[in-house]
């Protein structure tokens, strides 16, 4: 089986602080965060999830963000694309890429 390079790996980890950087607005009862930073790191994380694990990973978080794309986004809908996104982590951090994935990974 094929190794994630490390590179691929630490941005994995870069994304993952971002996710939870993103910043949070209004009330405590109904936060929501501004589109715009939402989908600048969705963007980066959808890119490199389709790059390592092909459509494996990529349809879910797909999904997610697609549910999410508002102007102002609730945080029930990013909770939902972060534990998309930590999942594909998850298994590039372990090395687990799956039969089906369409690895595109160059060294």
């Amino acid at each position: 089986m094929p190794a994630i390079p490390e590179n691929i790996k630490a941005r994995f980890a870069e994304l993952a602080v971002q996710a939870e950087s993103i910043p949070l607005i209004g009330d405590h009862d109904a936060p929501y965060t501004d589109g715009s930073e939402f989908h600048m790191w969705a963007t980066c994380a959808l890119n490199l999830v389709l790059g390592v694990f092909g459509k494996a990973h990529f349809q879910r978080l797909d999904d997610c963000v697609k549910e999410a794309s508002t102007l102002s986004l609730r945080l029930r809908f990013l909770d939902a694309c972060r534990g998309s996104f930590l999942g594909a982590k998850s298994d590039a951090d372990d090395n687990f890429i799956p039969f089906d994935a369409d690895i595109n990974i160059s060294h």
